[in-house]
């Protein structure tokens, strides 16, 4: 009988949820106080002497007590670094990451050096810059530049994209505009170079077999790298539920951790069972780090590692426990993961089919082999789904209505793409069978991107208006809860989840069917009159056609429309709607209704709202006006 790799009195049911909230407690509430690496690494010891002991002696509390205070400590050692204020003796960046770009500037990671006795040294700060691509930068090179930096900050229009917090999960907490305003001033070679040469030579090896929409999804697919996906096929895969398959995932990892496994298994006089699995184990990691070591890959390959080692030393494990403690030392590690929408999701998914999907199975048997093939799916997706879709209608203010059908036919037609791209990686080098491997690559990422673009087509695809607040989030997943583990009487059950559909459908219905003038931040306020479904758009010519459409089309994600007009308006010009008055001018614009409102824009190009009583409020985020 194997032994069990986390006992119950070591378990996540009775330690690990007090080690997360001693955590969050010193990451969160206390304030930040930062802790030398010495000192941390001094803790880290002492607290894994302390939790052996608690394993042998479970039951003293004086053990207990020190475990939950180191764990305090080591929340409030691993702070983040606030936004600093820019210096005006200029910064010195060495670039870290290069990201390609569609825009005008290239974004470029770079991490703040400061000069201290003669020599510069890094600091824990790093900044996202845009650099003309013009003046080309290549990783490691130093650069000083007297542009400032600062904090990054979201446009807070309805839908927006939350950049903020995107970018503090990636540790940069402040963007500079630089331009061409800088000078190199030396190059030192990283020592994680080869990982990025790598990652260009698999780049370069898709340039040349692959081309167009199958280039895109191809490196999207293998890489994570979305660049070159075209705006039509993102817009496709959002709408079905499938644009997970556009970010590598856990599901990527699982089926490339199948074909290892199988090809190992293929030699066994050749390699032995404990050496194939540290092998595997090593090509995973190396593969994590190849696509950017992004939440949901680190959990799929931790979570494997885990099984796998569990394996060698001959002990097993609940699927639960290695969830849990997976998002622990995630956790513990880089704290600000837990903000990471991809983290979360990815958990919410995990966990809802590792508990529901043989509940949700057992409803029904289908009679047939096919059926039960396609039942099987058909089950992953909606335990999947259980507790993903609150997350998703709280982020993304949209549901696909026809994420069922998708995610039936994107699971084989994924899962074939891939099994091929992987083997296109390996064996790409190889001049006529990468030749041949590629073309039969290319016909099925076709096969996929079409099957998905005739989903998105077809009319209700996506539902959007849906704006939930945290609290209203909290307790749509704590009736979730109630629904699937309480033992109060199914009508009861049933009652819940419709209230729940109730109020979801409510608070659509409400954005939908809602009236107002609305002034949308941007480099020149635009204003959106309301009616019910009716949507009137109403810019100066500073805003670009580019800029309308976005913000158009995030407005729609809460506030969603059946018809809209575009109205670019010429200065020196006079607009009247329902009993309003719009006034354009060069640096004011003027609004008339019940209340007056005038909109200006100050010396440093910033525009705020002034009213009747001179009272003046900056425009940095979309405001509702009562007209």
């Amino acid at each position: 009988m194997k032994k069990i790799l986390l006992p119950n009195t070591f378990g996540p049911e009775s330690l690990t949820p007090l080690l997360f909230a001693a955590c969050v407690v010193g990451h969160e509430l206390i304030s930040k106080t930062e802790i030398p690496w010495h000192i941390q690494a001094f803790l880290y010891l002492g607290l894994v002497g302390l939790m052996l002991r608690f394993n042998n002696h479970h039951r003293s509390f004086l053990v207990l007590l020190p475990i939950v205070v180191l764990h305090t400590l080591l929340g409030m050692g691993t702070r983040e670094i606030n936004s600093p204020t820019s210096r005006k003796e200029g910064h010195v960046y060495q670039i870290l990451e290069i990201k390609a770009s569609r825009s005008t500037f290239v974004q470029v990671v770079g991490q703040i050096h400061e000069l201290k006795r003669g020599s510069l040294h890094p600091t824990r700060e790093k900044t996202l810059c845009l650099i003309d691509p013009k003046k080309p930068l290549h990783r490691g090179d130093f650069i000083y530049t007297l542009a400032l930096a600062s904090a990054i900050k979201n446009s807070g229009n309805p839908g927006s994209f939350d950049m903020k917090n995107y970018y503090l999960t990636k540790g940069i907490h402040q963007q500079s505009f630089i331009n061409q305003n800088y000078i190199k001033i030396g190059h030192v070679e990283r020592w994680d170079s080869w990982i990025h040469a790598l990652r260009t030579w698999f780049n370069e090896s898709f340039e040349r077999h692959l081309s167009g929409s199958e280039l895109g999804l191809a490196k999207a697919l293998l890489l994570g790298n979305t660049i070159d996906v075209s705006q039509k096929s993102k817009e496709s895969f959002a709408a079905t539920g499938a644009i997970h398959v556009l970010a590598v995932s856990g599901m990527h990892v699982a089926l490339f951790a199948e074909l290892l496994l199988f090809s190992i298994g293929l030699f066994p006089r050749f390699i032995s069972r404990n050496r194939a699995i540290l092998f595997i184990l090593m090509i995973l990691w190396c593969y994590a780090w190849l696509t950017g070591f992004s939440a949901s890959v680190l959990r799929s390959v931790t979570m494997f590692s885990l099984i796998q080692i569990g394996l060698l030393l001959q002990r097993s494990a609940h699927p639960n426990y290695l969830l849990f403690w997976c998002a622990y030392f995630m956790y513990l590690f880089d704290p600000t993961c837990i903000y990471d929408i991809g983290f979360q999701l990815s958990f919410c998914a995990v966990f809802g089919i590792q508990n529901y999907k043989t509940r949700i199975y057992s409803l029904w048997s289908p009679p047939y082999k096919i059926l039960k093939g396609i039942w099987e799916h058909t089950t992953v997706a909606i335990a999947a789904q259980l507790f993903t879709v609150p997350l998703i209608l709280y982020y993304f203010h949209t549901f696909p209505n026809y994420f069922l059908i998708a995610n039936l036919g994107i699971v084989v037609l994924s899962g074939i793409s891939m099994y091929l791209g992987f083997g296109f990686l390996l064996l790409g080098w190889i001049p006529i069978l990468g030749s041949l491997i590629g073309k039969i690559f290319s016909i099925s990422l076709t096969i996929m991107n079409q099957f998905i673009g005739i989903i998105a087509q077809i009319p209700g695809a996506v539902e959007g208006g849906f704006s939930l607040s945290t609290g209203q989030l909290v307790l749509v997943i704590l009736g979730l809860f109630w629904i699937l583990h309480s033992y109060a009487p199914l009508w009861t059950k049933y009652t819940l989840g419709l209230g729940l559909i109730l109020g979801l459908s409510g608070i659509r219905h409400n954005n939908q069917m809602e009236s107002h003038l609305m002034i949308l931040n941007s480099n020149s306020p635009v204003l959106i009159y309301k009616e019910k479904t009716h949507v009137m758009i109403f810019s100066g010519p500073r805003n670009s056609q580019k800029t309308l459409d976005r913000l158009f089309e995030d407005y729609q994600k809460i506030y969603p429309c059946s018809t809209s007009h575009i109205h670019n308006v010429a200065e020196q010009s006079n607009v009247r709607i329902k009993g309003i008055s719009l006034t354009f001018r060069h640096e004011t614009i003027a609004i008339r209704g019940r209340k007056i409102y005038s909109l200006v824009q100050k010396p440093t190009q910033e525009w705020v709202l002034l009213t009747l009583d001179q009272k003046t409020k900056p425009i940095r985020a979309a405001i509702k006006l009562s007209i």
